[in-house]
């Protein structure tokens, strides 16, 4: 009976994820995310379907103007398969990429809720959590005005590494396993974002220093992940440190101190709660995880997961502003390009914050 229950949670929650995912495409703009002026969305759709035949051969010549570029070499591809065969199932383009951010928006839905249930131990916060991810402001402005699919499809392991991480902790042995999974997903979806993820992983290790608990436990369950992520990622990895050995130029660097958010800016951007024009792309935290910021600053944090979460979270949003002294670091963080990535983390972790803290119903079966 017990499994049968978990059978029936499981496709309740499936169906649900199911009909917010269909919300959340139709509130964005449906098909706006494939009419994308000043964007990257030509690069991305070339780079996709050029995955046609990765598997055999890193280079296409039947994408970017068939030059023969070695993309696939130093962009991950893994995770975006399954659009360039939807593609091949729907004969077009259009319907291929949208029914895949329908699946993905519904399986990350899910992914999300199961990765929180440990944490919150309570399956309508864990519910709530998963429906609001999805319309994270972030989110929609990765998908909806940058064309990003691949940090668009990372942030969702992004959930899975840091609550992981939390619960390995925490004492939960078997926690290292969906960290490496989760850590192997976003490498295999978006680089960028997994040394964003390292860094935030790192600080959550070091926030959580005087916790009690048995730090060789989490060592040992962090040696583990670390080598079974290695492993996993080699099908990227190796290929990709074996191009960079041969003198590849680096994509272009940007001036991180210039392209730092101001905190007015942050402000304003997320109450207008906007991602911006054709032309102007607004990056904020919106209005969700603008109220859970400044809402924490005047209440008391209880448990320790709240506070680790909350300044994790504003960390994140330092981070992405002119208060960090990006000047200093710019020479080993160049290709970061824009410091306001760490928003991403930022509004994981106050939308976590948010619903521990303020979330307050009746059990969800």
């Amino acid at each position: 009976m017990e499994r049968k229950g978990k059978i029936v949670s499981f496709i309740k929650v499936l169906l649900i994820m199911a009909v917010f995912s269909i919300i959340f495409i139709i509130v964005g703009g449906g098909r706006r995310c494939l009419t994308l002026y000043n964007s990257d969305l030509a690069f991305h759709l070339n780079r996709i379907i050029g995955t046609e035949n990765v598997l055999t051969h890193p280079i296409n010549y039947t994408v970017f103007h068939q030059l023969g570029l070695g993309v696939n070499y130093f962009y991950p591809w893994l995770t975006i398969l399954p659009i360039i065969w939807l593609m091949k199932l729907t004969h077009s383009l259009a319907l291929g990429y949208m029914l895949f951010l329908i699946l993905f928006n519904t399986i990350s839905g899910v992914i999300v809720y199961y990765s929180m249930k440990p944490i919150y131990k309570d399956n309508l916060k864990s519910l709530t959590f998963s429906i609001l991810y999805l319309f994270l402001f972030y989110r929609g402005l990765d998908l909806y005005r940058r064309a990003d699919i691949g940090e668009f499809i990372a942030m969702t392991f992004m959930v899975v590494v840091f609550s992981a991480l939390y619960q390995l902790i925490m004492g939960k042995k078997k926690a290292w396993i969906p960290l490496s999974l989760g850590m192997a997903l976003i490498i295999y979806s978006h680089l960028l974002s997994a040394i964003i993820t390292v860094i935030m992983g790192g600080l959550m290790l070091i926030l959580t220093w005087n916790y009690e608990k048995n730090w060789k436990l989490t060592i040992g369950g962090l040696i583990k992940s670390i080598g079974a992520t290695c492993l996993l990622s080699l099908g990227f990895l190796f290929p990709y440190f074996q191009q960079m050995k041969l003198g590849i130029n680096p994509p272009s660097s940007e001036n991180l101190s210039k392209l730092a958010l101001g905190v007015t800016n942050l402000f304003n951007n997320s109450l207008n709660n906007s991602w911006g024009d054709s032309l102007y792309t607004v990056p904020s935290l919106g209005i969700i995880c603008l109220i859970f910021l400044m809402i924490g600053i005047v209440k008391a944090k209880t448990t320790k997961f709240e506070k680790t979460i909350y300044l994790l979270g504003i960390i994140s949003v330092i981070l992405s502003t002119k208060l960090f002294p990006w000047n200093l670091f710019q020479k080993h963080f160049a290709l970061l390009q824009f410091p306001w990535r760490f928003l991403e983390t930022a509004s994981i972790f106050l939308l976590m914050y948010g619903v521990l803290r303020y979330v307050k119903f009746k059990e969800f079966p």
